[in-house]
């Protein structure tokens, strides 16, 4: 009668490269993931930085501000149309992180009370427009983005 025996550690040898194949594969794909997040949070912190230039301009060019002001309500909202969108995305990758929703939500008040107000001086026939826009506020909502973005940027989550 012939005994069967199953050695062990051929076993083993012969299951190593499926199991180091099946680790790499799980690494791989959640530093992938990592680098998806990061990507998006890259690009939306350059777009941040757009916006920081245009309300800087606001502030170093005294013509900017009244004969202009039609240019900068135009490049605002032509950010707003391109970036605002990808806001939800973000909060999605992010997986709806507190400090980063909190910082957009003051960007996105403030620019809702800019426009009411914007309107009503529209009725008053008020040229000075330009003071409706409360330049510190949104740039320190800008930095409060970026500060909540910085750890996705350099992959100090999950």
């Amino acid at each position: 009668m012939v005994d069967c025996v199953i050695d062990g550690w051929d076993t083993f040898k012969g299951l190593t490269p499926y199991i180091i194949a099946i680790f790499v594969v799980i690494v791989w794909h959640f530093q992938k993931g990592k680098e998806v997040v990061a990507n998006e949070c890259k690009a939306y912190w350059t777009n941040l930085t757009e916006l920081e230039i245009i309300y800087n301009k606001l502030e170093q060019n005294a013509d900017f501000k009244s004969d202009n002001f039609k240019r900068f309500n135009n490049d605002v909202d032509n950010w707003k149309a391109v970036n605002l969108s990808k806001i939800d995305l973000i909060k999605k990758l992010t997986n709806e992180d507190s400090k980063f929703i909190e910082s957009t939500n003051k960007l996105e008040a403030i620019y809702s009370s800019e426009k009411t107000l914007r309107g009503l001086q529209r009725f008053q026939a008020n040229n000075s427009a330009y003071e409706t826009v409360n330049r510190t506020l949104v740039l320190r909502s800008i930095n409060e983005i970026k500060e909540s973005l910085f750890p996705y940027i350099k992959y100090k989550f999950f």
